[in-house]
């Protein structure tokens, strides 16, 4: 499927051009690389040659490589007129180069998954069939179920903005599938409150979860909810750091949303912090105080340190009773 006649050549500019379908990454500036810094690129040029391909008419279309080029292009003060690239020949089959572009930028760095997802519309673009589709995935080594693709496919469907976040892995996956279920204008509010208190994702699902329960309860949607005056506050608070600002955020919200627990969470912790506890001690209480039971959890630093300890020989104490 990988054709080896490829070759390595000079090729002017001028004879260089943007190719939109095969485009990896359109959610990205034109002149933003993805496989080198652009102060790499300034430094000592294009470590890796971009790969194109042939046409009928002489020229060359990029597959990869084009964003590096226009970097290069840009912060270069040479007179530079070639570029050195991998050059697949006109003849080459669609399977084989979509083969040669997947390969081109896993061979660098993991693909992330709003990558893929790219990948996955290309190859359906090109390909005439889905025995065909499935048949490069495997020849990669890819997870070539039909559903799994067409789900994955979905996350097309987020803003641009959002499909570089999941590129640089400051958005969630899971979160992104739960933004996707939202109105166009609440998806983005949303996800611009996780931007701005750069939340993990963790505290993302978490905080979409409050927000999605609160607003359900108001009756409003979540734009409106997170204007309102008292969060607005928090937001636009001058005193508090980001971390500040979305703790109190989510505790603002779960007192809103159950605030019987949140006031016996906090008692409960005012107690806790009173017992002045060893380092290796830990007291919890049961899930959402739904009992009055108390847990006492003992950390030992190895098995040995455990055996050696009284609790352990009262435990065996206890065993021959």
């Amino acid at each position: 499927m990988i054709p080896t006649n490829y070759s390595y050549r000079e090729i002017p500019y001028e004879l260089l051009q943007y190719h939109a379908n095969w485009d990896l990454h359109p959610f990205l500036d034109k002149a933003e690389p993805v496989t080198q810094s652009p102060a790499t690129i300034a430094k000592v040029g294009l470590v890796t040659p971009p790969l194109v391909r042939a046409d009928q008419e002489g020229n060359y279309k990029f597959l990869t490589g084009w964003r590096s080029f226009n970097c290069l292009k840009d912060c270069s003060s040479s007179i530079q007129s070639t570029l050195w690239c991998k050059v697949l020949p006109e003849q080459t089959p669609k399977i084989s180069a979509l083969a040669h572009l997947y390969l081109n930028y896993s061979c660098t760095r993991p693909i992330s998954q709003i990558e893929f997802a790219r990948f996955i519309s290309i190859s359906k673009t090109n390909l005439h069939s889905i025995k065909e589709l499935l048949k490069l995935f495997e020849s990669l080594g890819l997870k070539s179920n039909k559903t799994y693709l067409e789900r994955i496919e979905k996350l097309l469907l987020l803003e641009p903005e959002m499909q570089r976040a999941m590129m640089a892995g400051t958005l969630n996956e899971n979160t992104a599938r739960e933004l996707l279920r939202l109105h166009a204008s609440d998806r983005l509010d949303i996800f611009r409150l996780f931007i701005d208190l750069a939340l993990g994702a963790g505290k993302q699902r978490r905080l979409l979860s409050l927000i999605r329960d609160l607003a359900g309860r108001k009756g409003i949607s979540f734009s409106s909810l997170i204007t309102e005056p008292q969060i607005a506050r928090i937001l636009d608070h001058p005193e508090m750091n980001i971390p500040q600002k979305s703790q109190a955020l989510l505790s603002h919200l779960q007192d809103q949303l159950t605030p019987t627990l949140n006031t016996a969470s906090t008692s409960f912790n005012k107690w806790k912090d009173q017992l002045e506890l060893p380092e290796n001690l830990s007291v919890d209480h049961s899930p959402n105080f739904e009992k009055d039971e108390i847990t006492l959890s003992i950390r030992f630093n190895d098995r040995e340190q455990f055996e050696k300890s009284l609790l352990f020989t009262q435990l065996l104490d206890l065993r021959d009773c």
